[in-house]
């Protein structure tokens, strides 16, 4: 027993080191850069944290050999996504491949385990939401000072809109930035004391705000109502088949309106008007693209010039050099397959919802934000995305295999709740 509970507190030490690791590293990539490869970095937390995590459902010596042997894969890929990088002149082949066969398949089983174990979903949150809240008051007054934090004031001028100041810190982008602070607000939602979470929510709603991004200050807005509002939880909760069947809609209206309704033009004159009007006219470029290309153009760079849209504020642009929707940069790599798994994934972000809360609301609010934005196309938030799709999987899995007959009774009687790993 008393090895037993120093091996669990080990595992949540090890776990709450590399979730302050993992969010400074997602947060901070212009700094952490410096200190070795992001993507790499990522890499060895999420294998510490699967370690951290299977070592108490797997016997050791079974645990030891996978994960020489996944080791000796992870670092063969590697190699041979070089090699061909160099042979064919590519370097975005490495990255690619990287990102699709060694970050993929370790983050998804990284959240996979870690799922199964309220404690260490805990720790991995509490690092994750405070960085965010920090990074909500440097965006603040980066804002008010017009100036870098990090000198990176070139960086903080190509983000402004129509001479507005967008905070990016250290990230890769103010998109990004924001995308990552509102992940963070569906955590909020554990937070017991009531005047602790909002505060904590307002902060992080302000620190969206400075960065300018629409898109996830809405969908924080959202899913802060939710986190604030018991009683909106509670019908969420119940109404998980329902967030599903909408979801569903929601794909088929997006397939319809990118066939019959939008075109590849983009009106407004102001940076304003083609960042909201820009990613309408990229999805209407799919349904032609899949037709000529149903597999996608692969993992290397995209040919320019190919795939061009008209718009009133800067002329003919070249959509493939900036595809801000997960849904369009994976259609355009992996055609249908990539397609499919995308919306696969957010079904199953959805799904989670009516299992756990917090982790079902973070997935879907990634997966939300991955229609204007290409998730994977940034190593620390696409690392994050995959997790969050593991993790949701992970406790649709569980719920179904543990309680198979109870779950139908509770669904068909209406009284299925969520659980809150993080309130445990």
């Amino acid at each position: 027993m008393r090895s037993g509970t120093a091996d669990a507190r080990l595992s949540l030490r090890t776990v709450t080191a590399s979730g302050w690791i993992f969010a400074a590293v997602t947060f901070f990539p212009a700094l952490t850069s410096s200190v070795a490869n992001n993507r790499l970095i990522l890499v060895f937390l999420g294998l510490v944290v699967s370690v951290a995590a299977a070592r108490r459902i797997l016997d050791p010596q079974v645990l030891a050999l996978n994960l020489v042997l996944t080791l000796f894969a992870l670092a063969a890929t590697i190699g041979v996504s070089y090699l061909a990088a160099d042979a064919l002149g590519d370097p975005l082949l490495a990255t690619n491949i990287q990102r699709l066969l060694v970050v993929t398949p370790v983050m998804l089983f990284a959240g996979f385990a870690v799922s199964k174990t309220p404690s260490l979903l805990r720790s991995l949150a509490v690092p994750y939401v405070t960085i965010a809240a920090v990074n909500s008051g440097l965006a603040m007054v980066e804002v008010a000072a017009t100036r870098s934090l990090f000198s990176r004031d070139t960086m903080l001028a190509a983000m402004s809109r129509d001479g507005t100041v967008r905070a990016v810190l250290a990230s890769d982008h103010s998109l990004v930035l924001g995308t990552l602070i509102a992940l963070a607000v569906p955590m909020c939602g554990a937070i017991r004391n009531p005047l602790v979470r909002t505060l904590t929510l307002c902060a992080l709603l302000a620190g969206i705000g400075a960065t300018g991004s629409r898109g996830p200050f809405f969908l924080a807005i959202c899913f802060a109502l939710v986190a604030l509002v018991p009683t909106l939880r509670r019908a969420i909760a119940k109404k998980a088949r329902v967030l599903v069947a909408l979801a569903a809609v929601g794909l088929v209206g997006l397939a319809y309106m990118s066939i019959f309704v939008w075109s590849a033009a983009v009106s407004g004159n102001t940076g304003g008007d083609y960042s909201a009007n820009y990613r309408w006219a990229i999805y209407s470029t799919v349904p032609e693209f899949l037709l000529h290309r149903p597999l996608g153009y692969g993992l290397g760079t995209f040919p320019a010039g190919q795939w061009l849209v008209q718009t009133e504020a800067f002329g003919a642009k070249d959509i493939l050099q900036t595809l801000d929707s997960e849904l369009v940069y994976s259609a355009f790599t992996l055609g249908w397959v990539g397609l499919l798994l995308v919306s696969v994934a957010a079904i199953v972000a959805v799904r989670s919802i009516g299992v756990h809360q917090q982790i079902g609301l973070t997935a879907a609010l990634c997966s939300a934000a991955g229609f204007s934005l290409a998730l994977h196309a940034w190593d620390g938030l696409g690392a994050i995305w995959v997790f969050l799709v593991g993790a949701s999987f992970g406790v649709v899995w569980s719920s179904r295999q543990k309680h198979p007959q109870t779950n139908r009774l509770a669904r068909a009687r209406g009284q299925l709740k969520a659980s809150s790993a993080f309130e445990n």
